[in-house]
């Protein structure tokens, strides 16, 4: 999903966040992809991603800073 919407969008950051960012395979895939594909990755800290209300509190403030 995530490839195909930057095919299609002008895509330049990726914000990832929630209860399943806290799994470190998927942190580090995210990572490689992004990198991959010129993309910078903002991810909360794992204590911080242990569920998706807290993934949203952090969309939420690091959106009004961007």
């Amino acid at each position: 999903m995530i490839t195909y919407h930057t095919k299609e969008k002008s895509v330049r950051a990726l914000i990832a966040v929630g209860g399943v960012m806290g799994n470190s395979l998927l942190r580090k895939r995210m990572e490689t992809y992004c990198k991959r594909n010129h993309l910078q990755l903002h991810v909360a800290q794992p204590q911080f991603s242990v569920d998706n209300a807290t993934g949203n509190a952090f969309w939420c403030c690091l959106f009004t800073r961007i």
